[in-house]
């Protein structure tokens, strides 16, 4: 299912739904448009106790209809010098 979006002309509203499923099925979600106008949304992706696949990705070219990468964007692997 994952988060939804809603919008508004003013963080005041009143807000409109837009669409479901923007950031996957985590938390702490991070979205952003890049330069050619493609959404982006990196989140905490669960089963949490799995460092391995920590960090999902979804993605867009219009903000309503949203996909989500099979592979991890990253681990939660930390790396000391």
């Amino acid at each position: 299912m994952g988060m939804g979006m809603w919008r508004a002309a003013s963080w005041q509203g009143p807000y409109t739904y837009v669409t479901n499923g923007a950031c996957g099925g985590g938390e702490d979600p991070s979205l952003w448009v890049d330069a050619r106008g493609h959404w982006h949304c990196l989140y905490h992706r669960g089963p949490f106790s799995n460092p391995d696949i920590a960090i999902g990705h979804t993605y867009s070219t219009d903000g309503f209809q949203w996909y989500s990468a099979t592979d991890a964007a990253a681990n939660s692997t930390i790396v000391s010098a």
